[in-house]
């Protein structure tokens, strides 16, 4: 059930805050990635890393305004359940893996588009 912070259980609580941590991390590794695969990028690749840092860093900003808006008791959230925060870990985890020299800017802009879907059924 979606609620402010203050109407929210511990549980509830504690899953948001693993939820927004591991989807900003995401995001943020996301753009220090694409940014550093400007390096080994053709010239088509650059525009569209460009274009792609611009949207992540866009929804980053935006997720952390609503974080700061929850926290301060003046937004409500759905609390995702155990099943999102786990794959957001996960997500979290998969493009700290990813090499910026092997990897294709696509591979860091899925992964940051899958952790920005998750942020649409949390924050209502």
């Amino acid at each position: 059930m979606a609620g402010k912070q203050d109407q929210l259980s511990d549980d509830e609580i504690d899953r948001y805050d693993e939820w927004v941590l591991a989807t900003l991390d995401t995001l943020e590794t996301s753009l220090i990635k694409l940014k550093q695969r400007r390096k080994y990028a053709s010239d088509q690749e650059l525009a569209e890393i460009a274009a792609r840092r611009l949207e992540i860093a866009a929804e980053k900003h935006l997720i952390e305004t609503q974080d700061e808006a929850f926290d301060s008791n003046q937004r409500a959230i759905e609390p995702p359940d155990q099943a999102t925060v786990d794959r957001t870990v996960q997500l979290s985890r998969n493009v700290t893996e990813l090499q910026v020299r092997s990897a294709q800017a696509s591979a860091f802009v899925q992964i940051a588009t899958e952790a920005i879907a998750t942020s649409k059924g949390v924050f209502v």
